[in-house]
């Protein structure tokens, strides 16, 4: 699954979900929301308990969830479970951005790639 948070016009955080199905999925998530070339990358691992406060994606991050369970919540309200085989693109680098926390009760294991900003067209 692929899930999309971004910065709404009005001002919230929202979420898009995205079923990756095959090689054209892939392809179309990549020509339409990743412009240019990864900054950075790094592997964090937040044990059970762990929490994020409220605020915006300091720059566009691709999350690739490689083992855990935990919840990232849209300033909108919206929840959504985070676990292996979830990949979030946080694009909410405005307003009151998300929160996150690890929901299991094992550590959570994310890779995190940045890009650097880029208007879209």
């Amino acid at each position: 699954m692929f899930l999309r948070l971004f910065s709404g016009e009005d001002g919230e955080s929202h979420f898009e979900t995205h079923a990756i199905r095959d090689q054209q999925t892939v392809e179309t998530f990549q020509n339409e929301y990743l412009i240019g070339t990864a900054s950075g990358c790094s592997l964090r691992v937040v044990p059970p308990g762990w929490t994020r406060d409220w605020g915006p994606a300091k720059q566009t991050t691709l999350a690739v969830y490689i083992s855990g369970e935990g919840v990232v919540e849209a300033s909108d309200g919206d929840r959504r479970a985070v676990r292996p085989g979830v990949v979030l693109l946080a694009e909410d680098t405005t307003g009151p951005g998300h929160a996150a926390r690890v929901s299991g009760v094992q550590p959570l294991a994310v890779m995190h790639i940045t890009f650097p900003h880029q208007p879209r067209p």
